[in-house]
């Protein structure tokens, strides 16, 4: 069945013949694959040997009749973009723990020398009391998409410098209800506590500099990212 569409394709919950369990199966847009697909098979390929306990597995890359589908394990629940939608913020102490599992997750894919390239609320999958994050490998598509509302750094470049930059621009949409985007940039972007009376001021000085338009004057790391998180004793 149906459970999704977007730019990156249509998704379905599918059974895998060979042990029953159910997959994700997302269908590639050809056009999008045109231009790069075996940059894009490699990426999967990469992205298919990495396991973590908050990253959605990817299983394999399915070649049938000219038509290009991703399976990955199916992760039951709903994103944060659903949250966003609806109008709700997730409290300090959620956006936390959510960021402490994004920039754990990070640290991972980093060290083994991958990107992620599309850290989005859509894309961060809630079941149950785990956080997973989804499409892995599909980084290099997603940048091939144009947004003015997507949270990519201001210089958009498909590297672990972006992946940091998103996951401060989530976790600031989540916490004040406000995209980034739609805000003055720079040195005239709000605290994050004008719009959530209460979070701490370490949080705002986190966000404010990972949201740095400048790359060298961000957070060098998913670990030093963590490192700032983990030092906020009043959210633990």
């Amino acid at each position: 069945e149906e459970v999704g569409r977007g730019p990156l394709g249509i998704v379905y919950r599918a059974e895998d013949t060979l042990d029953g369990r159910n997959v994700a199966l997302r269908v590639l847009p050809e056009a999008l694959l045109a231009a790069d697909a075996p940059a894009v098979a490699a990426d999967l390929r990469a992205a298919s040997e990495v396991s973590h306990p908050n990253g959605v597995k990817v299983l394999a890359l399915v070649d049938h009749e000219g038509q290009h589908a991703v399976v990955t394990e199916y992760v039951p629940g709903r994103n944060f973009a659903e949250v966003i939608r609806k109008g709700n913020r997730t409290t300090p102490q959620q956006a936390h723990s959510i960021g402490c599992v994004l920039a754990q997750y990070l640290a991972a894919v980093h060290g083994r020398g991958l990107v992620h390239g599309s850290i989005q609320p859509s894309n961060i999958m809630v079941a149950g009391a785990v956080v997973k994050v989804a499409d892995l490998g599909l980084g290099r598509l997603a940048h091939a998409l144009r947004s003015d509302m997507d949270y990519r750094a201001p210089e958009r470049g498909l590297d672990a410098a972006g992946d940091l930059y998103a996951l401060a621009a989530v976790l600031f949409h989540l916490i004040t209800g406000a995209h980034p985007r739609t805000l003055p940039q720079g040195a005239a972007l709000p605290l994050p506590s004008s719009f959530a009376p209460g979070l701490p001021e370490a949080m705002d000085r986190l966000l404010l500099r990972a949201l740095h338009p400048r790359v060298e004057l961000r957070l060098p790391s998913a670990d030093a990212f963590l490192a700032d998180l983990k030092a906020m004793v009043r959210l633990a």
